[in-house]
């Protein structure tokens, strides 16, 4: 065994199994097509995650530590230049912390996620109904229950997106688009 497989061997082994069980649950028209990734970019505290789902091997989301906290940082930054900077500036360690909270919740609030929130929501989701999943408020499991094959096609034709999180309006076309592509290729629905 290399090196490498020795130092990340369990999480891969742990990432595998969770791959494996949230793939099950996909519906026919997907399965195969969608595939979940993740991987861990450099080593101790400093190691970033990333998260990306592939449909017909082509990228078509990606999540990552690093675009997030970009993303924190260009807030933090918009904050400085529109607020006091002797506020900002400041070292009392409370007074960072609101900083840091108002340009974390405006990056969340913008859509983006961290890998960790995903790998969190989607370690429950296999356990969970369809009904707890279209119910839930988090985004994560909203969009993988569109690619549910408990999440039937006559449901997802008439599924709203409407004021839904891009996670899960992504998802959801990509779902519509398979289900389509599987009807004209003389597969017969139920």
């Amino acid at each position: 065994m290399g090196k490498n497989n020795r130092k990340f061997g369990p999480r891969k082994t742990r990432w595998t199994k969770s791959k494996k069980r949230i793939e099950s649950t996909f519906a026919d028209s997907v399965r195969g097509r969608v595939q979940v990734w993740t991987t861990w970019y450099g080593e101790g505290h400093d190691t970033l995650e990333e998260f990306w789902l592939t449909f017909d091997k082509g990228r078509v989301v990606s999540i990552g530590a690093g675009t997030f906290y970009r993303e924190v940082g260009r807030r933090l930054e918009r904050l400085h230049e529109e607020t006091d900077a002797t506020a900002f500036n400041n070292r009392d360690a409370l007074s960072g912390m609101v900083f840091w909270t108002a340009a974390e919740k405006g990056v969340r609030e913008s859509g983006l996620l961290t890998p960790e929130e995903v790998r969190r929501a989607l370690s429950d989701y296999p356990q969970l109904s369809i009904d707890d999943i279209i119910g839930s408020k988090n985004p994560v499991i909203r969009a993988f229950g569109m690619l549910d094959r408990r999440f039937g096609k006559r449901r997802v034709r008439s599924f709203d997106t409407a004021g839904e999180h891009p996670l899960v309006r992504t998802l959801h076309g990509l779902r519509c688009e398979a289900e389509r592509s599987q009807r004209t290729s003389g597969q017969v629905l139920a």
